[in-house]
C-alpha cells in the first residue's frame, strides 16, 4: 500500500493505492477537507477482501473570519414575552462574540475554530439535507449513500482545532478510541479536549471529556422479527451508533469474526424516535454455521446522568521498517455513582509472509448507572470486578506450510461495556497448521484447540485435535477426510444461559441464568469422523456435503453428529443462488454457552438458509435470503425478500428504490413490509434537492421521511425546504419547514423571506406541537433609510403559547451623514387567550460609526414586557448603550489573507 499527494493545485488532491493481490493496485483519489487524519480504506472483491490506511493531510486554505461582538449596559430592549437568557435576546445584546474562522496559520498548519456565546454547537435530532437555522447540524445520508458532517461540533459554545502536519490539539466533538491491535478497547462518541502528538514512527493522544448523555448497550441474536426492527431510546446522539455483527464459534463459543455494520447501507436508524431496522438482515448463522449476534452501542439524551471520562493512548513503531509496533491505551468513565477503568497493552508485528499480535486489556470498577428499557423503564446495575483479557495471534505462510495461532484468556471479572463482546471466564487457545499439495488447493492439516472455562467455583474444559486431509481426485471433485478426538472435563452447568449481564438495555422480563454444581466431575471423550466432498456438476453448478460422525466414545453438545449439504448455482454476470442446509443429532451449543452466562445457546437442530444474490442489469441487484430453523420447541422459520433498483431520469434526476418483505412462524411469529425511495435532483450549483422516504407496514410499523431543497427558482427568487418525519411505536417526530426569498438581482433595496414551519412529536419531555408562519423585510427606498420587519404567526398552539399567538417587530434606522445615524423600534406581543400577556415594547436610539466596522449607539427604552410565566413584572424601562463590532480578523488572521 502507498499514500501520497498528487497534483500541485491549492486544494493538493491526494491519493491512496490498495494492494489487490496478484501484483494487483487500485487507487482511490481524495480531495482533502478541512480536518487532517486517519483514513482506511477496504476493497471487497469476490475473492479476497484486502484493507490500506494512511494519513490524509488537510486543505491550507487562505484564512477567512467572519463574526461579530456586541456589548451593551442598562434597559436594553429585548423580545417581549422571551426570556433574556434565550438565544439573540437581551443577554446577547449586553453581551455576545460568534465568530467562525479557518485558514493556514503557517506552511505546514491550519486553525479551526467556532465560538457563539449565545448558543451551543451540538448537532440534534432535527436535522436534514439542508437548513436555515444554524442551530440545526446536518448529518444526513443522500441518495448515494454518501455522508455529511459538520466540521466543527461542540456540545458547549466552543469548537477549536489546530492541525501541524500530523499532530493536532481539539476542543469539540470526537471519536474516543484507545484500541489497539486487538480492536477491544473503549470507544464513543464524546466532547471535549483531545491532544494528538504524531510522527512519522510514533503518536499519543489524550483526551478529557464531560457529557450529559448516557450510554447504551445491547446484544441480540438475529432470530425472528427482532433481527429485523427494534426500538433503541429516542433522542440518540447524532453519531453515536456503533453496529457490529458478531460471529461466534459454533463449537467453543470465542468470537470467530467481526464486522461493523454501515448505517443507511446494512441498517438505518431514526435519530429521534429510535427505530433501527435492517436493510440486510443478518441471518442467525454465518457460512459455516457458526451462530452470529449483533452488537449495538450509542449515546442518548435525557437520562440525566454526566458521564466523566479521560484516557489515551500511545503507540510507535520500532527499527527502521518498523516491523513492530507498541500501543498502550487507558480510560477512565465516572457516570452517576459509578465508575470504570480500562488500561490495556498491545503488540503487533510483520513477518515475511504474516503477521502477530498480542494484546492486554484490564477492567476495573463498576457502572451503578448502566440505563434502561426505552418502554419498561427496567433499570440494569451493571457491577464489575477487576478482571483481565489477554489476546496473541499469529499467521504465516512459509513455502506451502501456513501457520496461524490464537489464544484469548479473559477471567471472570472482566468486562468492558464500551467495546466488543467478550466471554468472561473463558480461556482459548487454537492452532492449526497446514501444509499444501502441489499447486493447487490441496493440503493436509492438523489443528488442536483447547477451551476452559474459569469460573469462581470451578473449572470446566474440553479439548480437540483434529486431522484433515483435502484432495482433488478429478478436476470436478474434491473430498476431504478427517479425524477429531474431543475430550471434556469439569462439574458444573448454566442452564437458561443468556447474554444478559451484557445486555443494555436490559429485556423484560431479564432471563434468569443460573450455575449449579455437579456432585461429581465428569470426563468424557468423543471420537468423531469428518468426511466431505464437492462436485462440480457443471460449470456454474457446485454441490458439496459433509458429515459428522461419532465413532467411540460419549457424544457431546459442543459439537453433535451432523450434516451440512450446500448447492449453489452461478450465473455468470447475473449472480448466484445457493441452499444451505445443517442436520444436527443435538441441539447446537458452544462449549462457552454450555458453561456460562455470557454466550446465548443455539438450540437448533435444523437450519436451512437459502440466498440468491442476481444482478439485473447495470443498475439493479436483487438479493433474497430465507432462514429456517427448527428447534426443540417446534418451527421457527423466518423469511426476507427484497429488491434494490437504481435509476438515472435524465442528467438532472437520479435516484434509487428498495422494497422488503419479512415473515416469521414460531412464538413471536409476524410479518412486515418495507417500501423506501431515494431521489436527488441538481442542476449544477443553481438548484438542489433529495428526499428519502421509508414505509414500514405490519410489525413496529411507522415512517421516516427527510426532504431537503435549495437554490434559485429564478433570477429573484430562491426557496429552502426541509422535512424530517418519523413515526413508529409510541413515539412520532415532526419537523416541517418552507422558506422563501425574494431579492431582485439588479439592486439592493429589498429582501423578502416567507416561512412556514410545522412541529409536532411526542419525542422530548413535553412534546412539541405548533404550526408558524412568519414574515421578514428588509426595505431600502434610498441609500439613507432603512426599515426592517418580522411579523410572526401561530397557526396552531403548544405548550407554551396557545393558537393565534403573534409577534411584530418593526425597524427603521436614518443615516445622517457618513457616521451619525437614528434608530427606532417597536415590537408587540399578542399572547392570545391569556389575560395580561400581551405587551408592548418601544425604544429610540442614535448612532455612531467608526470606520465601517463599529457602531456605537445610545438610546432610551420607553416600555419593558413581562417573562413568559408573568411572574415578573416588567423591569426594561430606561437609558441603555451598546457597541457592536464585525470581526473579520483574529490578531492579522484572516480579512488581510483574502
Amino acid at each position: 500500500q502507498n499514500f501520497h499527494a498528487i497534483g500541485d493545485t491549492a486544494v493538493n488532491v491526494q491519493a491512496i493505492d490498495v494492494a489487490l493481490g496478484d501484483g494487483g493496485v487500485g487507487t482511490v483519489n481524495l480531495i482533502p477537507g478541512l480536518q487532517a487524519g486517519e483514513i482506511r480504506v477496504r476493497a471487497s472483491l469476490p475473492e479476497i477482501s484486502v484493507e490500506a490506511q494512511g494519513y490524509i493531510a488537510p486543505y491550507l486554505r487562505k484564512a477567512m473570519v467572519l463574526g461579530l461582538a456586541t456589548t451593551g449596559i442598562g434597559s436594553v430592549p429585548g423580545v417581549p414575552g422571551e426570556r433574556d437568557t434565550a438565544a439573540n435576546n437581551v443577554n446577547a445584546r449586553k453581551g455576545r462574540i460568534a465568530i467562525y474562522g479557518v485558514g493556514k496559520i503557517s506552511k505546514t498548519a491550519q486553525a479551526q475554530v467556532a465560538y457563539d456565546t449565545a448558543d451551543s454547537l451540538q448537532q440534534t435530532t432535527q436535522h436534514g439535507p439542508f437548513t436555515d437555522d444554524p442551530q440545526e447540524r446536518n448529518y444526513q445520508t443522500y441518495g448515494d449513500s454518501s455522508q455529511r458532517r459538520d466540521d466543527a461540533l461542540s456540545r458547549d459554545h466552543l469548537y477549536a482545532r489546530v492541525d501541524s502536519n500530523r499532530s493536532n490539539a481539539m476542543w469539540g466533538e470526537f471519536q474516543a478510541n484507545t484500541a489497539g491491535a486487538s480492536g477491544d478497547g473503549f470507544q464513543q462518541l464524546v466532547a471535549g479536549a483531545k491532544v494528538e502528538i504524531a510522527g512519522n514512527n510514533a503518536k499519543l493522544t489524550a483526551f478529557n471529556a464531560r457529557n450529559d448523555v448516557a450510554y447504551a448497550r445491547q446484544i441480540f441474536s438475529p432470530t425472528g422479527l427482532a433481527t429485523l426492527g427494534t426500538l433503541l431510546h429516542p433522542n440518540i446522539i447524532l453519531g453515536s451508533d456503533i453496529v457490529t455483527l458478531v460471529a461466534l464459534d459454533k463449537r467453543t463459543g470465542a468470537v470467530f469474526s467481526q464486522i461493523g455494520l454501515a448505517r443507511n447501507v446494512d441498517y438505518t436508524l431514526d435519530y429521534g424516535t429510535g427505530q433501527i431496522r435492517f436493510i440486510n438482515p443478518p441471518l442467525p448463522f454465518d457460512l459455516t454455521f457458526n451462530p452470529q449476534q449483533v452488537l449495538i452501542q450509542y449515546e442518548y439524551n435525557g437520562a440525566g446522568v454526566r458521564a466523566q471520562t479521560s484516557g489515551g493512548r500511545f503507540e510507535a513503531g520500532l527499527g527502521r521498517s518498523q516491523a513492530v509496533r507498541v500501543g498502550a491505551g487507558y480510560v477512565t468513565d465516572s457516570t452517576g455513582a459509578g465508575s470504570y477503568s480500562l488500561f490495556g497493552q498491545d503488540v503487533s508485528g510483520k513477518l515475511s509472509g504474516g503477521s502477530w499480535t498480542i494484546a492486554h486489556q484490564t477492567s476495573r470498577g463498576n457502572l451503578a448507572n448502566a440505563g434502561s428499557t426505552p418502554t419498561a423503564g427496567v433499570s440494569l446495575s451493571n457491577k464489575l470486578d477487576a478482571g483481565n483479557a489477554y489476546r496473541a495471534t499469529l499467521t504465516q505462510a512459509v513455502g506451502a506450510n501456513r501457520i496461524a495461532l490464537n489464544f484469548d484468556s479473559t477471567s471472570s471479572g472482566y468486562q468492558n461495556p464500551f467495546g466488543g463482546i467478550s466471554t468472561a471466564g473463558l480461556l482459548d487457545y487454537r492452532v492449526d497448521v497446514s501444509h499444501l499439495i502441489g499447486k493447487s488447493t490441496d493440503a493436509v492439516s492438523l489443528t488442536f484447540d483447547h477451551q476452559q472455562n474459569n469460573l469462581p467455583t470451578g473449572v470446566n474444559a474440553t479439548s480437540n485435535v483434529a486431522i484433515v486431509v483435502q484432495k482433488h481426485v478429478t478436476k470436478r471433485l474434491a473430498v476431504r477426510v478427517g479425524l477429531d478426538e474431543i475430550s471434556t472435563h469439569g462439574g458444573y452447568a448454566a442452564t437458561n444461559s443468556t447474554l444478559a449481564s451484557q445486555i443494555n438495555p436490559v429485556p423484560t422480563p431479564a432471563p434468569a441464568a443460573t450455575i449449579t454444581r455437579s456432585t461429581n466431575a465428569t470426563v468424557a471423550s468423543t471420537t468423531q469422523v469428518e468426511i466431505g466432498a464437492e462436485y462440480r456438476v457443471s460449470p456454474r453448478v457446485t454441490v458439496s456435503v459433509d458429515r459428522i460422525a461419532g465413532l467411540a466414545g460419549s457424544q457431546t453438545s459442543s459439537q453433535p453428529s451432523q450434516t451440512t449439504a450446500q448447492i449453489t448455482v452461478d450465473t455468470p454476470h447475473h449472480g448466484k443462488v445457493y441452499v444451505r442446509q445443517l442436520f444436527a443429532d443435538a441441539p447446537v451449543q458452544s462449549f462457552a454457552a454450555a458453561t456460562t452466562s455470557l454466550t446465548t445457546a443455539s438450540t437448533s437442530q435444523r437450519s436451512t438458509a437459502i440466498g440468491i444474490e442476481q444482478s439485473v442489469g447495470t443498475n439493479t441487484t436483487l438479493d433474497s435470503e430465507y432462514a429456517i430453523e427448527n428447534t426443540g420447541n417446534g418451527s421457527d422459520m423466518y423469511t426476507a425478500i427484497g429488491g434494490h433498483e437504481k435509476f438515472a431520469l435524465g442528467k438532472h434526476l437520479s435516484g434509487d428504490a428498495n422494497v422488503q418483505h419479512a415473515a416469521s412462524v414460531g412464538a413471536n411469529g409476524g410479518a412486515f413490509n418495507s417500501y423506501g425511495l431515494s431521489l436527488a435532483y441538481a442542476i449544477a450549483s443553481r438548484f438542489r434537492a433529495t428526499s428519502n422516504y421509508q414505509l414500514r407496514t405490519g410489525n413496529s410499523p411507522g415512517y421516516t421521511l427527510s426532504v431537503g431543497a435549495a437554490g434559485a427558482l429564478s433570477d429573484n427568487v430562491s426557496a429552502v425546504v426541509t422535512s424530517t418525519n418519523s413515526s413508529t411505536t409510541g413515539f412520532r417526530n415532526v419537523d416541517d419547514r418552507v422558506s422563501i426569498a425574494y431579492r431582485p438581482a439588479f439592486n439592493d433595496r429589498a429582501v423578502t423571506i416567507l416561512g412556514f414551519e410545522i412541529k409536532d412529536g411526542n419525542v422530548s419531555t413535553l412534546g412539541a406541537h405548533t404550526q408558524l408562519l412568519s414574515l421578514e423585510e428588509l426595505y431600502r427606498p434610498d441609500r439613507l433609510l432603512e426599515i426592517a420587519g418580522r411579523y410572526a404567526y401561530k397557526l396552531d398552539g403548544d405548550a407554551y403559547y396557545p393558537a393565534h399567538s403573534s409577534l411584530f417587530d418593526l425597524r427603521g434606522t436614518q443615516r445622517i451623514g457618513s457616521r451619525f445615524d437614528v434608530a427606532a423600534e417597536a415590537r408587540f406581543l399578542s399572547a392570545h387567550g391569556i389575560a395580561g400577556a400581551s405587551t408592548a415594547g418601544f425604544a429610540i436610539e442614535a448612532g455612531y460609526r467608526l470606520g465601517g466596522e463599529m457602531r456605537l449607539a445610545a438610546g432610551y427604552n420607553f416600555s419593558g414586557s413581562p417573562d413568559p410565566s408573568l411572574a415578573v413584572a416588567p423591569t426594561r424601562r430606561g437609558v441603555y448603550a451598546t457597541a457592536t463590532s464585525v470581526i473579520d480578523r483574529v490578531f492579522g488572521w484572516g480579512k488581510d489573507d483574502q
